[in-house]
């Protein structure tokens, strides 16, 4: 069972140290947030972080155990920040001395040597496959970073001790008390979060959903062009013919206006006038008609179109979903 958050408020009271050292949460928290500072891991956001809490905690004990740090060393701040600067940098550039690192280089110039034995038979790596040598490669280095990292904070710290001569054994208390902290809040978040499976699963779901909406409705959206096309067709047809009609009727055909006007006048005493007339009615009822018609169809194909589109978006966003759970996953 994980716990949750209050029962990760109830456990800071209980973490103390030898000096009786009670940590409260208002103090924790900013530790937390330089530690991990907006959501970058200690050897990504540089050393910094890592310093300034080891820093206060050392201080911090030294005034509870009322020990007099004049004693071993300075402990100002600025000395303090200098010293561990030096170490952690130098503790870093002598990584290659730690067994990690060398597993890496043995694990690279293995890799090179099958490469050049490929090359040298003729069967050169695909690209694809060089592609994940170079995802394999990343991951391995990220993962000896990291185990060289915690044995420099390690050495850091021996080094400190021997520096000051101090009893070592609260402060290491206090960061295991802090982790713990950690620990809580990761739980928290995790049973607040979907697991990797969980995302892809929806992700993939989602877009088998996309592929039957889109089957489904855009083939009717391609038979509701159709018809629209046809409909418009039908629509101009009878807007011409009613041009026409009106065109005959108001003697447009006659350039001279006095000519003009006489035609127009005989044309509408002719006995079938009134028959073209009402033809013409006829012809604009049915443009209305078709008009009518093609509004419903345009509508329907909007709707159509927007559960693909909302669907589409759906799936868009589990694939990004997942795609950054498993950035994140490494």
């Amino acid at each position: 069972m994980k716990p949750s958050r209050h029962n990760a408020t109830e456990l800071l009271p209980k973490a103390t140290s030898k000096s009786e050292r009670i940590w409260f949460k208002e103090e924790v928290e900013p530790m937390l947030a330089g530690t991990h500072r907006n959501g970058i891991s200690i050897e990504e956001s540089g050393v910094a972080s890592y310093k300034d809490m080891v820093t206060k905690i050392m201080r911090y004990n030294c005034k509870v155990a009322k020990k007099d740090p004049s004693a071993h060393r300075s402990l100002s701040k600025n000395n303090d920040d200098q010293w561990l600067r030096e170490h952690i940098q130098d503790r870093w550039a002598r990584r290659s001395e730690t067994r990690a690192w060398q597993d890496f280089e043995e694990y690279k110039s293995g890799v090179e040597a099958a490469n050049r034995a490929r090359i040298d038979s003729g069967e050169p790596l695909s690209r694809a496959d060089e592609k994940w040598e170079q995802v394999t490669e990343k991951k391995r280095k990220r993962a000896a970073n990291k185990k060289m990292w915690e044995k420099c904070e390690v050495l850091v710290l021996e080094d400190w001790k021997k520096e000051t001569g101090q009893d070592y054994e609260d402060k290491i208390q206090e960061l295991l008390d802090l982790q713990t902290v950690v620990d809580i809040q990761k739980a928290e978040l995790d049973a607040r979060t979907k697991t990797l499976p969980t995302l892809v699963s929806e992700a993939i779901s989602q877009t088998g959903e996309l592929t039957g909406i889109a089957d489904s409705h855009l083939h009717i959206v391609d038979t509701e062009v159709d018809t629209t096309k046809a409909l418009l067709d039908l629509s101009g047809k009878s807007m011409r013919r009613l041009q026409t009609r009106i065109s005959r009727l108001s003697a447009k055909d006659v350039m001279d206006a006095e000519t003009r006007r006489e035609v127009m006048q005989e044309r509408l005493a002719h006995p079938e006038a009134l028959t073209f007339m009402f033809q013409g009615r006829h012809d604009l009822e049915a443009a209305k008609a078709i008009a009518s018609s093609t509004k419903r169809l345009v509508e329907n194909m909007e709707d159509d179109l927007e559960r693909v589109s909302l669907a589409a978006m759906d799936t868009i966003t589990g694939l990004k979903d997942a795609i950054l759970a498993m950035d994140l996953r490494g």
